[in-house]
């Protein structure tokens, strides 16, 4: 489960370069909040043991 919140942390980030429909303020909110969930699902994988 926590690999999945890894993946839907990354498309957060890349989703608007990929698609490039939305206007930059969307990309720097995307780029941080899935920033944001991918580290969180990289501390939880790996941070903790």
């Amino acid at each position: 489960m926590k690999w999945i919140y890894l993946i839907l942390g990354l498309w957060i980030a890349a989703s608007p370069w990929l698609v490039d429909s939305f206007g930059l303020t969307l990309k720097w909110t995307s780029l941080t909040a899935g920033s944001i969930v991918a580290i969180i699902a990289l501390w939880e994988l790996f941070g903790r043991k």
